[in-house]
């Protein structure tokens, strides 16, 4: 008991001085009641110190923009009037609110940035230490495993792209507070998701739909078998159907990633994707759908359970619609979202069952792919990640800019030029 009122004493301390240092002793103390927060503050930091790339990357666009605000000063009655306007107007209002609040105190984009890793870093959190709640004392491979994926598969630097992942962070954390923690409030938090990016109208409808419809698990599971091998669809079609259904507004967006040209240009990026990218994505994608399948010859004993009832219900019927998503232009990362709802639904499932031979030959197949996985997520957090994200703290980062990417720094030592 005195090492925890110790180390809760300190670890303040400790994060100014090296936040990584902290977060290690967090995942160290994972038990401990200050551990999340600290998760939670090193987010913010990261934030911070995240090393801005590329000409055409969202955070590129918003360092710019909360600069040109800090600059002209617009109004923000001026501003809002973009909001929800037929012409070029703005559909994820969340993020231009925030763009606009702290433009009236700094241009500093590195403000920004940790502002939405604020919002990020909370539901973030969140959602790892619900699954730990839930967890034993002590973890086994598997549980690992799926933890660290879970962690990863919408990592913290997915800041870079803040209005949908910041959407899916809230979007999982409305959902498992409904269904795990039995929080109906939380339902909330699902409904404000399109504020931050439109597309969420989608899974917010799904979940809604599936509050109304209930548990149909042969529907739901057919339903996501069919869908998983689904392979073309006519993407002019949809578009034509989503302007149909989608207010006025919405149809501009529509027209930009539903559309073959669109759609042509997507396909050629995923050609042009290196091997690991590859697999990455292909490793993850059939060890989830094989755990399905052979959880779905189990559906007796979960569906004694209320709580595991629901998650597997729903996690099929929202992985058939990200299958279907998939196939327009942009629609893949709805997979992802997928995937990090699906993974929960496994880490908790292990706490309440055994394995069967089934499954133990699953782990063996798939075990090693979900750690390559794994390694795969770290490789893509360097590429946003600067050395004073390792080895800075929130007062050497108030001094120094730092403009190489981790990634670009390791690539230099190796003598690695692409």
């Amino acid at each position: 008991m005195a090492e925890k009122v110790t180390n809760s004493k300190y670890i303040s301390v400790i994060f100014f001085l090296w936040p990584l240092a902290s977060l290690i002793l967090a995942i160290k103390n994972y038990r401990a009641s200050w551990a999340k927060n600290i998760v939670w503050l090193f987010v913010v930091f990261y934030g911070y110190t995240m090393v801005v790339v590329g000409d055409s990357s969202d955070s590129t666009r918003e360092k710019a923009a909360v600069m040109k605000l800090h600059e002209t000063k617009v109004s923000f009655a001026e501003f809002s009037k973009e909001f929800y306007s037929d012409e070029d107007g703005q559909l994820d209002i969340a993020n231009p609110i925030i763009l606009f609040v702290v433009s009236q105190f700094t241009g500093n984009h590195h403000i920004l940035f940790a502002v939405y890793a604020l919002i990020f870093g909370f539901f973030y959190s969140r959602n790892i230490w619900l699954l730990i709640e839930k967890s034993p004392y002590k973890f086994n491979l598997l549980l690992f495993i799926l933890l660290v994926k879970f962690s990863l598969i919408v990592g913290f630097w997915n800041i870079n792209g803040f209005r949908f992942w910041a959407s899916a962070q809230i979007f999982v954390y409305g959902v498992y507070q409904y269904l795990v923690v039995g929080n109906k409030k939380a339902l909330l938090w699902v409904v404000l998701t399109p504020l931050f990016h439109f597309s969420f109208m989608l899974p917010a409808s799904v979940f809604v739909f599936y509050l109304l419809v209930g548990n149909r698990l042969p529907i739901y599971f057919f339903f996501y078998i069919f869908t998983f091998f689904l392979k073309e669809l006519n993407v002019n079609f949809v578009g034509d159907l989503l302007k149909d259904l989608l207010p006025n507004i919405f149809h501009e967006r529509v027209d930009i990633y539903a559309n073959e040209e669109y759609a042509n240009v997507r396909k050629d990026m995923i050609d042009n994707a290196t091997w690991h990218v590859v697999f990455s994505a292909f490793v993850l994608r059939w060890s989830i759908a094989t755990l399905l399948v052979i959880l779905y010859t189990k559906t007796k004993d979960i569906l004694e359970n209320k709580i595991m009832s629901s998650l597997f219900n729903f996690s099929l019927l929202i992985s058939g619609i990200a299958n279907v998503s998939s196939l327009i232009p942009s629609g893949i990362r709805f997979i992802v979202l997928s995937e990090f709802i699906v993974l929960g639904f496994f880490y908790l499932y292990f706490q309440y069952y055994k394995s069967n031979h089934l499954i133990n030959w699953w782990k063996i197949i798939a075990v090693p792919g979900l750690i390559f996985s794994i390694l795969f997520s770290f490789r893509i957090a360097f590429e946003a990640m600067g050395i004073l994200t390792i080895f800075g703290n929130p007062i050497l980062a108030s001094f120094f800019e730092d403009n190489n990417t981790l990634i670009e720094i390791i690539k230099n030592i190796l003598g690695i030029t692409t």
